[in-house]
């Protein structure tokens, strides 16, 4: 089954989002509650997809932090966010991620992102 790296320092979400994801066959292999933690996570644990929140507490930015594990490692990232604001999307847009999943998602839209990242 592909491994599944949740970051975000919401306990909720990550509870619920790696729920969803283990109902659907997928291993959760770790959860980063900070982007300092998600980079150094990704070398180490090299998963098969990276779901990321975009509003991470800390020095660093998520969307640069992805950008750089998506050119270190070649793993996917998916951006989690309540955030559509059309500056963000645009950043977002700019490093290519492989999806990008709105908070309070359905099971169905996060199966489908996933599967898409994966493909």
């Amino acid at each position: 089954m592909p491994k599944i790296m949740l970051v975000n320092d919401d306990n909720n979400i990550v509870f619920s989002l790696g729920e969803t994801l283990r109902s659907l066959g997928y291993t959760v292999v770790r959860t980063g509650g900070s982007i300092a933690e998600a980079v150094a996570m990704a070398a180490e644990l090299n998963p098969d997809l990276i779901i990321m929140n975009v509003d991470m507490p800390g020095e660093s930015d998520a969307i640069n932090a992805a950008a750089g594990i998506m050119a270190d490692t070649d793993i996917p990232v998916i951006f989690l966010t309540s955030r559509s604001q059309p500056e963000i999307l645009s950043r977002a847009k700019r490093i290519k991620p492989y999806g990008y999943i709105q908070k309070n998602f359905q099971e169905d839209q996060a199966r489908a992102a996933v599967d898409v990242a994966l493909a």
